[in-house]
């Protein structure tokens, strides 16, 4: 055998001894630690390979409807945990770091989060794009007596399908002036989306036709959009983020029996301790909901039904 083919030998008999047991209880420490450290080089390198660019958003239904446009091609992020008021939020100093690798943030345009934190997050990275994503959309303005003649804007446009697919729109026009090579891409899933949003509208004004009674108690006034998209109207107990006195406690009260309501709608991020005390007087109940769930869909037509439930319900009884 010659020198060459013995020294091929060798090597190849060296690459397989490493895998007998007993070989490598018998190698030094330096050669193991050596061919650990080439293994996590390896996955390290094919790691950072593989990573997504960033897109961040305020709340986790904007993380659903920029799912169904852009796809898989990004990593989305988002700001406010569904747990928590986007109106007090403070973001965690890991969260503000994260926004280093993101292309664009999507802003909701009025929430008390981004009022206090937005400017300060795009300081942090002036090459971040933000978008407010309530551009198109037709807002309801608030006109608040507060020693002086005031102007509050609602952000919940999110609770109407209507402003969802305008809210989609400017999103996938964000995306295509970034990735035109991708505009085919975003506009088929802008037009599939126009039909689970034209689909679930449908269901909800179906669900609601027949209602005669279109009031319902609220504790804070988060469905201004989805009352005017369905005719409804909201009356709600706690305004500008203020726990409700007890005078104004007993006027709700004394209006929610004016109109034959019961039950109380809140949502899950709130103390439901005021509402609570006027369902027992009113001799309703509490009904949960969760406008901040990432499960948008799940989330407006589970909210539909119970709306349907109760007042459909107490119809009933006032008639009887």
């Amino acid at each position: 055998m010659t020198r060459h083919a013995l020294r091929v030998t060798r090597i190849f008999d060296f690459r397989f001894s490493l895998f007998d047991s007993q070989y490598i209880c018998n190698m030094r420490p330096a050669i193991i630690l050596f061919c650990i450290s080439i293994l996590i080089a390896s996955c390290t390198s094919n790691s950072g390979n593989s990573e997504k660019k960033h897109l961040t958003a305020s709340i986790w239904p904007q993380k659903y409807f920029l799912e169904k446009i852009a796809g898989d091609e990004y990593e989305i992020n988002v700001m406010i945990p569904a747990s928590n008021s986007p109106a007090v939020y403070e973001p965690s100093p890991q969260q503000i770091n994260s926004l280093n690798r993101s292309v664009f943030y999507f802003a909701i345009g009025e929430l008390g989060f981004e009022k206090a934190w937005l400017e300060k997050l795009q300081a942090n990275n002036p090459k971040m794009l933000v978008v407010n994503t309530s551009e198109g959309i037709k807002l309801i303005h608030d006109h608040v007596h507060e020693g002086e003649h005031q102007h509050g804007t609602d952000p919940h446009y999110w609770m109407s399908p209507g402003a969802c697919f305008q809210m989609a729109i400017n999103m996938k026009t964000a995306l295509v002036k970034v990735h035109p090579e991708n505009a085919e891409l975003y506009e088929k899933n802008l037009s599939d989306l126009e039909k689970e949003l034209s689909a679930i509208d449908f269901q909800i004004r179906d669900m609601l036709a027949e209602i005669e009674n279109r009031n319902f108690l609220i504790y804070h006034p988060s469905l201004s959009y989805y009352a005017r998209d369905y005719n409804l109207k909201q009356i709600p107990v706690e305004m500008e983020g203020k726990e409700p006195s007890l005078m104004s406690i007993k006027e709700t009260i004394q209006m929610a029996n004016e109109l034959g309501l019961k039950d109380v709608f809140i949502q899950r991020q709130f103390n439901a301790e005021s509402a609570t005390t006027i369902a027992r007087e009113l001799d309703g109940k509490v009904i949960l909901f969760d406008p901040l769930s990432y499960n948008w869909d799940e989330e407006i037509l589970s909210l539909t039904k119970m709306m349907l439930e109760t007042l459909t319900t107490h119809h009933e009884e006032e008639t009887y």
